[in-house]
């Protein structure tokens, strides 16, 4: 019944979103068009965008599915943007209204969780521990979200092959290459700066 509830509200999100800006849905909006209580809504989400992030993680995470590993990262992040692209209504809108702080946590979520089954696999034969795997999946990470916020503040805009095959090409053999680095530095590398 949660699942069911969760996916009801999501598609009147959507389908609010098609009509107006989500700064001007309210909760009222969303639950009269789902036809649930407002505790019900409450019960589930905190607020409109925490169904917002909710939506667009579980989006990313079946559009991702099982593209984890070195070889398949690249197909994982071009259907993301694919299917960003192919509800670009949806994703313009949000974009357009959400702040770019709760934006930057939902795709900074969405990288981590990419990248650390990368470095996973590249770190196989190696002796370096899950923080300092964890510290390489953080640290790329950056690179991933700044990419998809440019691609975002372009309107979308460029070769989403070209872009995900440079990126790609950019980031060969960099993961183990680091992960290389720490291994050197042992598990002292464990406590690494304070990163955001």
């Amino acid at each position: 019944m949660s699942q069911l509830t969760e996916r009801a509200l999501e598609h009147s999100l959507r389908k609010l979103l098609a009509a107006k800006p989500i700064d001007r849905i309210t909760i009222g909006d969303l639950t009269e068009d789902c036809g649930i209580s407002r505790s019900t809504f409450y019960y589930h989400y905190s607020d409109i965008y925490e169904l917002v992030e909710d939506t667009a993680l579980r989006e990313f995470s079946e559009a991702l599915g099982s593209a984890r590993t070195h070889d398949s990262w690249p197909e994982g992040l071009r259907n993301i943007m694919r299917g960003m692209d192919a509800d670009r209504a949806f994703i313009t809108n949000v974009y357009d209204s959400i702040d770019r702080e709760k934006l930057r946590g939902v795709l900074s979520a969405w990288a981590e969780e990419l990248l650390y089954g990368v470095v996973c696999e590249e770190s196989a034969g190696l002796e370096v521990t899950d923080v300092q795997r964890r510290t390489v999946a953080h640290l790329y990470q950056f690179v991933f979200v700044g990419v998809m916020l440019d691609w975002l503040d372009s309107g979308m805009a460029g070769d989403i092959d070209a872009i995900v095959d440079d990126l790609a090409a950019t980031l060969e053999g960099s993961f183990r290459s680091a992960l290389t680095h720490l291994e050197r530095r042992g598990p002292d590398s464990d406590n690494p700066p304070h990163m955001s």
